[in-house]
């Protein structure tokens, strides 16, 4: 079982070692690379869909949708000039968080499941509205359609493999997605240290 969570995050990693990454493009094309240029965005995009998938319900749809808006208004604002500091901090504990919820999978110390429902939308949102900033500001303040449409596009291609990759995984142990959201809590930890 870890040889294959450590061969599933070795394939992860291959595609980009570096977290930093430049200004891009504009342009659907180069708009829709970007997401896969950092090890920050792929991640978490993929990884969002992986925990919507691994909730299943309404949430393989909602997640993703309240990331997907809360990146473009990110990106919009981003645009426009305006960003708030700590933009790659942020995105670096968004992966701790995100692979903390994965592993626990679970209401924590809530008992109201619409609050629930609610905090990790609110959760999800938070997220996606850093890496939007991150986007505008990476792909120089380009505001056209077609740029927006390519991260968007990008985005919602690795949240849809995220929710696949979940469906092939669903019979896998607890301490299976343990693993998994460890894993990606340490890689957020390295890029937060790394920072």
């Amino acid at each position: 079982m870890y040889k294959k969570i450590g061969g599933l995050m070795a394939g992860l990693l291959l595609p980009s070692l570096a977290y930093a990454h430049p200004g891009h493009g504009a342009g659907f094309v180069a708009a829709f690379v970007h997401p896969f240029s950092g090890i920050d965005h792929w991640l978490m995009m993929l990884f969002v869909g992986i925990w919507a998938g691994r909730i299943g319900g309404s949430a393989r749809w909602q997640l993703p949708a309240s990331f997907l808006a809360a990146m473009t208004v990110g990106f919009l604002l981003a645009a426009g000039g305006i960003t708030i500091r700590g933009i790659d901090t942020g995105m670096a504990a968004g992966l701790i968080a995100l692979g903390v919820l994965l592993a626990i999978n679970t209401t924590p110390f809530v008992i109201d499941k619409t609050f629930w429902r609610s905090a990790r939308l609110a959760m999800v949102a938070a997220f996606a509205l850093l890496h939007g900033m991150a986007h505008g500001i990476e792909l120089n303040g380009a505001q056209s359609l077609s740029t927006m449409g390519g991260f968007i596009a990008a985005t919602a291609l690795l949240h849809a493999a995220g929710v696949a990759v979940a469906k092939i995984l669903r019979n896998q142990p607890v301490n299976f997605y343990r693993a998994l959201g460890a894993t990606l809590s340490i890689i957020g930890c390295g890029l937060l240290l790394g920072l």
